[in-house]
């Protein structure tokens, strides 16, 4: 098997974006036969190969609807054009990048996932140092990365810097960590799990950055 590269999307559009923003997944669900294929997800992305079917696609398209959520707040969910039409482009702004980066199956493993997060530490850990993003979105994740070992990298995810926020759209709650007004961690489900709708995955999302916005005017450096 081969591995699936993966980072930032295109550099320029990630860095002047509103928030440089970093999803953290587990594995790329790839077919048996496709998996000692050469694949980049960014140069997939950047060709537009996954916008056809991106609506049909949930892990896609709870990312774009979300990401676009956080970049634009002010634009109201019925006015987010389809996965598959002009929202798509929100995936060229964003950084994406999975623990396992070897091809998986339509299933993970836990003990899989975290097996690959202890082999690939340190190259997991300086990636996302690299990426430097405002805000990480661990999409189903967040439980493969230890805080101490976010801490070396200068990210808090201590109770200290602990909050929920809950979602008044549609009472869901998510827990963030935050110590920063540049800084902040998303606990989300993956974006694949069925137990939550596209506009509650987004709205409560969105609704986090919105509460981590005004707590920055208050208590945070």
């Amino acid at each position: 098997m081969k591995k699936i590269l993966d980072g930032i999307v295109d550099i320029d559009k990630y860095n002047t974006a509103k928030y440089k923003v970093l999803w953290i997944l587990k594995e790329g669900n790839v077919d048996p036969a496709d998996k000692d294929i050469d694949r980049d997800i960014r140069l997939e992305i950047l060709k537009n190969q996954h916008k056809e079917n991106a609506c049909a696609i949930p892990t896609f398209r709870k990312i774009i609807y979300s990401t676009y959520g956080i970049l634009y707040p002010d634009i109201d969910w019925l006015d987010i054009p389809p996965a598959n039409k002009d929202s798509y482009e929100i995936l060229k702004k964003i950084a994406y990048i999975n623990i396992n980066k070897f091809p998986g199956d339509s299933v993970s493993s836990d003990a899989l996932i975290r097996d690959s997060y202890r082999k690939n530490k340190t190259e997991l850990l300086s990636q996302i140092s690299d990426i430097a993003p405002n805000i990480i979105i661990f999409g189903g994740t967040s439980q493969y990365f230890p805080e101490e070992d976010l801490q070396t990298i200068g990210w808090d995810a201590t109770q200290t810097s602990r909050f929920v926020v809950k979602d008044p759209e549609s009472d869901n709650e998510i827990t963030c960590y935050s110590n920063s007004k540049k800084k902040l961690i998303i606990c989300a489900y993956h974006p694949a799990y069925f137990g939550i709708s596209d506009f509650d995955y987004y709205s409560v999302i969105r609704e986090a950055v919105i509460v981590w916005e005004k707590r920055n005017t208050k208590t945070l450096k």
